[in-house]
């Protein structure tokens, strides 16, 4: 089963929410460097949590991966891996 995730760009990083699974234990999300492909971080989120914000990112492209395991530590859902960058800009106007 392919899990579906969004990304959304944030002050120096990235939040990523996917969608829940059913038999789901807990979530694992995996993040690269998008140009050496190396592992970064690796968290382990709670099942009925279905989000995370990685913060105090570099500038540079990442790539996010979502996977899934049952109770007995199975893998029973897999994303793709998911292209994002986080935000730079800081909002400077009046807020009306």
């Amino acid at each position: 089963m392919e899990i579906k995730v969004e990304t959304k760009s944030i002050f120096y990083g990235i939040m990523v929410y996917w969608e829940k699974v059913t038999d789901a234990a807990c979530y694992t999300v995996n993040l690269y460097t998008k140009k050496q492909k190396w592992k970064i971080a690796t968290i382990v989120v709670e099942r009925n949590m279905c989000y995370y914000t990685f913060k105090d990112l570099g500038i540079q492209e990442y790539l996010i991966e979502v996977e899934a395991e049952n109770r007995e530590g199975h893998l029973i859902a897999q994303s793709k891996l998911v292209d994002c960058e986080p935000n730079r800009y800081v909002y400077t106007g009046l807020l009306k």
